[in-house]
This record gives structure tokens, sequence and C-alpha cells, in this order.
């Protein structure tokens, strides 16, 4: 089952209890330009710092080693992804930070499955008509999850030969 959120905040508290289900065909349609939407925007939505440590203790509790990173959060194609930033207060060494875009790299190509040099390609998104044609959706019923109204939509592939 997928859980859609927020695609029903512009409706009237009011209006959605008397108000009947969208059809499938309606939300696929909002998933694909909410998908776009976020590949297109230009520049960093948001980006922050995560602090980890790391603490080897004794028996006692009392602290053997510790290792702390500090990393750089950002958005990648609507995930998010960790660069590494510093260890231990010191910036990376050129080898750590080849290492870093390797794995950002892998990151995009494993989540953006779009021609990165292809400035069209790359604004298309992650949910594509080709993506969503391959399933069938059937909305089931509309709750609210964490205080925001979700529509609860039942998918399974398509039968058939699938590319």
């Amino acid at each position: 089952m997928l859980l859609i959120t927020g695609l029903l905040s512009c409706v009237p508290q009011g209006v959605r209890a008397t108000e009947t289900l969208p059809e499938a065909s309606e939300v696929t349609r909002r998933m694909i330009e909410r998908s776009r939407a976020v590949a297109q925007a230009e520049g960093t939505q948001y980006t922050y710092q995560k602090r980890s440590l790391m603490e080897r203790l004794d028996t006692d509790g009392h602290s053997l080693k510790s290792e702390e990173k500090i990393y750089q959060v950002t958005l990648i194609g609507g995930f998010p992804f960790k660069r590494l930033i510093k260890i231990q207060g010191r910036d990376l060494s050129p080898e750590e930070l080849k290492a870093q875009d390797t794995k950002e790299m892998k990151f995009r190509q494993k989540f953006v499955s779009t021609d990165l040099n292809n400035p069209d390609a790359r604004k298309q998104g992650l949910v594509t008509p080709e993506l969503l044609d391959r399933y069938q959706f059937e909305v089931e019923k509309r709750v609210i999850l964490s205080n925001r109204p979700t529509l609860v939509i039942r998918f399974k592939p398509k039968e058939g030969k699938l590319p």
C-alpha cells in the first residue's frame, strides 16, 4: 500500500468528509507533477549539518576511544544525502574528498535514474509516466496520519509482459 500525504491540504476540512475519493489517474498525475517540481527546483531546498559521535566504552562506562564526524546533508532528487565534511574536527584530505565525490555519484545513479548530462531528463523527476504505467492503482480510503489528510492507495504490477 502507498500513503500519499499533502495532496489534500488545499481542501477545507469540512468538505473532506463528504467528498468522494479522487480517481487513481488524478492522484498519479499529481505524483508526477510533484516529482517534476522537486527535480526542477533550482539550488538546494534545504541543507543541514549532522554530527555523529561514536564512542567505545570499557566495562565501567569510561570512554576508550571516540570518533566525531560531521556531515552536510542535502536533498538529491528528493532524498537526503550525507556528505562527510570533517573527521575529528579536521577537513578531509584530497583522497577523502574524492571518495565522497564517488559516493555522491553512486547515490545519484541509484536514486536519480536519469541521464545526469541531459538537462531535460534531469528535470523529469523520479516518478515518471513510464514508471507508473507499469502498475494498477486503486484509491482505497482517506485517513488522517500525523494530523495530515492522507490517501491510502493499493497498487500492483499490471498483468502481462512489462519493460
